[in-house]
């Protein structure tokens, strides 16, 4: 028996003396008993430097709050083996400073009593460096992604899966005009409950988006404070942000885009507007000759429509030049249909009970034969050949002649 604890105490000096971890046997009062070759080489120190050296007594140690992580280990009371991490400059040796982990636990004897406290140290500043380093990069990376998050153009809403909101950007908080502290109480379907929005269409679609489709639709927001609403576009994507599954939204203000949108319409609209009257008039002009007699030559194939804006025409000219003659030239009209005949029998009835008298010039013979083929009765319309002979007649019905002056030199 004491062959085997005698094995086992050469055993436990071996270990000692060439374990790699700075090691010391402390008295149950802090006083240092003994310490390795670790240790020695970790502070720079001497085994007779740390005759009578009492653990328990280092200012350093007491100022770092280290001392009251060892008191812990002396007590014996922890359930686990304590370790801390503390800043430590070299007591004994140059002076150096350095960071060190450490683990202290008690030996006991059979009826539980501290014999010894064992305190083993790791230098860990190139460690620590390393994860300070890493700090600070983690650090630089989430403050420029912060201040793209917060810098970017469009409202980001970052919700959990139920639909609670975990995180706001700045524009958020700038386009609804509310604060950092009013967030949580926010509430989408509260926001959102304008008549104009499809509001049971909203489960369907958080639900499609749950599943992984990305979801993109326009929607009508309400500022909570003034009611006030505005027109957006959202996006809605199921993504992985730091470990946990959200839902990121992304609201773009469209009222500009909106309001640009319709005065493009209003504009287009005068555009085609004042493409047809122009057409109007060109497809149907008045020229005034002279006091009383007004022509309006037409060209071109003649429809329905286009037969209506002839009388309309026909008949704001009259009023206008207070004309006495109208001369309906339709030289350049091709072709004549039962139709266009009955629109230009009710012009000429229109005029007539206006006062005013219609001849019709430039029948062409495909026109005449035409009418007489549909058989179309104008036997009581002054027709003639030519828009000469038109004008002629036209003044003789006024009482107007024409007279050539003799050449003078």
């Amino acid at each position: 028996m004491l062959k085997n604890k005698e094995k086992e105490l050469q055993l436990f000096q071996a270990l000692f003396e060439q374990s790699p971890l700075s090691t010391q046997i402390l008295s149950p009062d802090g006083v240092t008993l003994k310490v390795n070759k670790a240790f020695q080489e970790l502070w720079n120190i001497s085994l007779d430097s740390m005759q009578g050296y009492n653990i328990l007594e280092d200012e350093q140690l007491a100022q770092s709050g280290t001392l009251l992580y060892i008191q812990e280990g002396f007590s014996g009371k922890a359930q686990e083996i304590p370790s801390v991490e503390y800043h430590a400059q070299e007591t004994f040796g140059e002076g150096k400073s350095r960071w060190i982990g450490a683990y202290i636990f008690p030996i006991k004897d059979e009826q539980g009593t501290i014999q010894q406290i064992v305190l083993q140290h790791h230098d860990i500043t190139d460690t620590k460096k390393i994860q300070d380093k890493l700090h600070e990069e983690k650090e630089r990376s989430e403050n420029y992604l912060r201040t793209i998050y917060n810098s970017a153009y469009d409202a980001i809403f970052i919700h959990d899966l139920e639909g609670n909101i975990l995180d706001v950007n700045d524009k958020m908080l700038e386009m609804y005009q509310i604060s950092r502290e009013e967030v949580p109480n926010y509430s989408i379907p509260e926001d959102y409950s304008s008549s104009e929005n499809p509001l049971d269409k909203l489960p369907e679609t958080w639900e499609k988006v749950l599943a992984g489709q990305p979801h993109f639709f326009e929607w009508i927001a309400r500022r909570p404070h003034d009611g006030s609403l505005f027109d957006v576009e959202v996006h809605l994507k199921r993504t992985r942000l730091i470990g946990q599954e959200v839902v990121l939204a992304t609201v773009r203000d469209i009222m500009n885009r909106k309001q640009m949108e319709k005065e493009q319409q209003a504009l287009q609209q005068d555009i085609i507007k004042a493409q047809q009257h122009a057409i109007q008039e060109l497809s149907v002009p008045i020229i005034p000759i002279m006091d009383q007699i007004i022509v309006m030559p037409l060209i071109g194939s003649i429809d329905s429509m286009r037969a209506k804006d002839i009388m309309r025409t026909m008949l704001a000219g009259i009023t206008q030049y207070r004309a006495k003659i109208v001369i309906l030239d339709i030289t350049g009209v091709s072709v004549i249909d039962t139709g266009v005949a009955n629109h230009l029998d009710k012009t000429i009835q229109a005029a007539r009970l206006k006062g005013t008298r219609t001849i019709i010039t430039g029948i062409s013979d495909a026109v005449a034969e035409t009418i007489i083929d549909l058989g179309i009765d104008w036997s009581n319309v002054e027709t003639l050949r030519d828009l000469q002979t038109g004008l002629l007649v036209a003044l003789d019905r006024l009482g107007f002649t024409i007279a050539r002056n003799n050449d003078r030199i």
